[in-house]
């Protein structure tokens, strides 16, 4: 068995689509059984696109309405299962559409960034036994109480991960527009460099840093059940990084830059305040909300979310009288490798790089794979090729 997850980029017109259709065929013609899970189709400005849905609840009003927002998003990647069956039959291949609560996906209930936290696969498995493609909807579950709910971007990673895990399939194929696993973001550097073989480790640190690849909480689902991933072009058809248990000689992987983030000031002007403001972390903590590049400070708590938390975020912080202020001129930039773990000299060439190119540092944190700095938005481009320069990417 093997899950196929394409994203939005190639199924976001019928020429595209047909080439999805042919990938699908082609797993059935090698004997092999596909499981397939769709993202919404195409980015901002796609008809049906999660962001483009999204831009269009903000257009009609400013309000925060979860429950709604989740059933609104949804709607995107049933519509690419529809259109991707319709294509799938024009092949005379059997396909049907299961949308995540159909599917069995069962979620905590929190809306717009929930968590899987159990498998139902008993559709999926009846589909299989006519032989009957799932063509699934991605990104989204039901909760116990009955409700849909989103997964959080880049849920339908996740979604491929957990149907794998329960399924036991032999291999999660990803589909995009590239042709693997990069050394940085190619839209940012001229010709970065294929990685043919990434072990789990460093793929979940690339995932968490912020590299478009496979959501963390995919990455660590796939780790844990021991599943391989093969990162696939579906314009292509080229495989060219697997990701399982295989360590690198490289120190360092990957430059990952991560322009999608908001940075939240928290300003406390007397201890009552400071008080008040250190609670933040409980309430996002509550709704699911992950924070990055904390600085607590008397005068100042800082952090970074993603971008597409802002609207939570903010409600509750006016929710509970904290005074904030929230920018998206920030961009987070990540030397990522397993290999960098005991070794000198990392840090203090990152930081003679970007002081060459006159980059400011913001802000910087670090784990035992990865260094993390905080920049300007309008610095990223030249510090992402100055730092994949500099480790001879």
């Amino acid at each position: 068995m093997v899950v196929q997850k394409f994203g939005g980029t190639s199924l976001n017109n019928q020429k595209n689509r047909v080439k999805v259709a042919e990938h699908i065929k082609k797993c059935k013609d090698d004997g092999n059984v596909p499981v397939v899970i769709v993202s919404a189709a195409g980015r901002l400005g796609d008809h049906y696109s999660t962001d483009t849905l999204l831009s269009l609840l903000k257009e009609t009003s400013s309000r925060n309405l979860p429950r709604e927002q989740d059933l609104m998003l949804s709607c995107g990647e049933i519509i690419s299962a529809c259109l991707l069956v319709y294509t799938l039959a024009d092949k005379n291949i059997k396909a049907s559409v299961l949308t995540g609560a159909q599917a069995g996906i069962i979620t905590d209930g929190k809306f717009n960034n929930s968590r899987a936290i159990y498998l139902d696969p008993q559709s999926i498995l009846q589909l299989l036994k006519q032989n009957i493609v799932p063509v699934i909807a991605g990104y989204q579950g039901i909760s116990v109480a009955g409700e849909v709910t989103t997964l959080g971007r880049g849920g339908s990673d996740t979604s491929a991960a957990l149907i794998a895990s329960v399924l036991q399939a032999g291999s999660i194929e990803i589909y995009s527009d590239v042709d693997g696993v990069m050394t940085a973001d190619p839209r940012l550097v001229k010709d970065p460099e294929v990685i043919d073989k990434l072990d789990f480790e460093d793929l979940f640190e690339l995932s968490i840093q912020g590299a478009r690849i496979i959501h963390p909480r995919a990455a660590e689902i796939a780790k844990n059940a021991g599943i391989p991933i093969k990162v696939k072009s579906t314009f292509s058809g080229v495989h060219k990084t697997t990701i399982h248990t295989v360590k690198t000689d490289r120190p360092i992987v990957a430059i990952v830059n991560r322009d999608n983030i908001a940075y939240v000031k928290i300003i406390s002007s007397d201890p009552v305040s400071y008080q008040r403001a250190l609670k933040v972390f409980s309430y996002l903590s509550k709704e699911n909300i992950s924070v990055d590049f904390i600085d607590i400070r008397p005068e100042a708590i800082t952090f970074v979310v993603d971008e597409f938390m802002i609207f939570q975020v903010s409600e509750i912080l006016s929710e509970k009288n904290i005074d904030n202020q929230i920018s998206l001129e920030y961009s987070m930039i990540s030397v990522v490798g397993a290999g960098m773990t005991g070794l000198p000299g990392i840090m203090s060439k990152i930081v003679e790089t970007l002081q060459r190119e006159e980059v400011n540092i913001l802000q910087t944190t670090d784990s035992h794979s990865s260094i993390s700095i905080l920049i300007s938005k309008d610095q990223e481009h030249k510090a992402v090729n100055a730092l994949h320069s500099v480790f001879d990417l």
